[in-house]
């Protein structure tokens, strides 16, 4: 595995710094970072107002994927994925002090 130097997080299930050896680059155009605070301010939204309930690293592709709409425009269709759901959160503080 190869380290890139990214600093450390508490997402779980994202590596830190990682580059998976199966990686096949020529399949993406680029890769984002996304700030951790600003995904887990993100949380509750998605469940709160598209049924969608995700954990931090579904926040983090939500939000990077946001961005990529906003920059793209109008028109334009950005897909992503969420690869959790946010069920094993529910006890703990993250859907704590949802704004919506």
């Amino acid at each position: 595995m190869v380290r890139t130097g990214a600093g450390a997080h508490r997402v779980e299930g994202v590596g830190t710094g990682v580059v998976p050896p199966l990686l096949t680059r020529d399949v993406y155009d680029e890769a984002r970072t996304v700030d951790e605070e600003e995904a887990r301010r993100l949380v509750p939204s998605p469940a709160r107002q598209e049924g969608v309930c995700t954990g931090t690293s579904g926040a983090l592709n939500i939000t990077g994927a946001i961005r990529l709409a906003r920059r793209a425009g109008a028109g334009r269709t950005v897909v992503t994925v969420v690869p959790d759901t946010g069920l094993k959160y529910l006890a703990g503080d993250l859907f704590a002090g949802d704004p919506s």
